[in-house]
């Protein structure tokens, strides 16, 4: 790891409430963000931590937003857990007001959050974990629901915008649809 890496950090909401079954449902997902990245050409590094999915790359991944099981997408920048480098990373966003979160609430680090500079009106904000420091400033909305494929095969009638949206709808809820066209949609 350099002193700063660019990487996309994708939030997932649902899957964590799986429990058991938790790790199949983020290796669907992880196969979904895998598919969409080599469609659109992007080389890219996957990593997993702690409830999100990390992407690194220099491109712009806006389609990612598009990924059933996605709830929330942020640009970031990964650093050291060293206030100094978190400093840096700050200071290029501008002057900004910092919003910092801990991974581990019960391991909030005093002494760090004393030496992070932070001043002006917009917000960034810096997830710090045990190892490493994400700091970004927009979260992004993704399209929430499961994980396409996650649930099962289902056939979708469509024969107008009814059965488009039933399809969608089914997708959201992980189901993998294989649309059955009737008539002109």
């Amino acid at each position: 790891m350099s002193d700063m890496d660019k990487c996309i950090i994708l939030r997932y909401g649902e899957l964590i409430l799986r429990r058991a079954n938790r790790r199949k449902y983020e290796d669907v997902l992880e196969k979904n963000v895998r598919k969409m990245l080599d469609e659109h050409g992007v080389k890219a590094i996957i990593k997993r931590i702690k409830g999100r999915m990390l992407i690194f790359t220099d491109l712009d991944c806006g389609f990612l937003r598009r990924v059933f099981g996605v709830v929330s997408v942020s640009n970031a920048y990964r650093t050291t857990r060293d206030a100094n480098k978190i400093n840096e990373v700050v200071k290029s966003f501008g002057n900004v007001k910092t919003r910092i979160k801990f991974a581990d609430k019960m391991k909030e680090d005093k002494v760090l959050i004393k030496n992070i500079e932070s001043e002006g009106e917009n917000i960034v904000n810096i997830d710090v974990y045990p190892d490493h420091v994400f700091v970004y400033d927009k979260k992004e909305r993704a399209a929430e629901g499961l994980p396409v494929g996650s649930e099962g095969k289902v056939e979708v009638i469509v024969k107008d915008e009814i059965g488009l949206l039933a399809a969608l709808l089914m997708m959201k809820r992980g189901c993998a649809v294989v649309p059955v066209v009737v008539g002109t949609v």
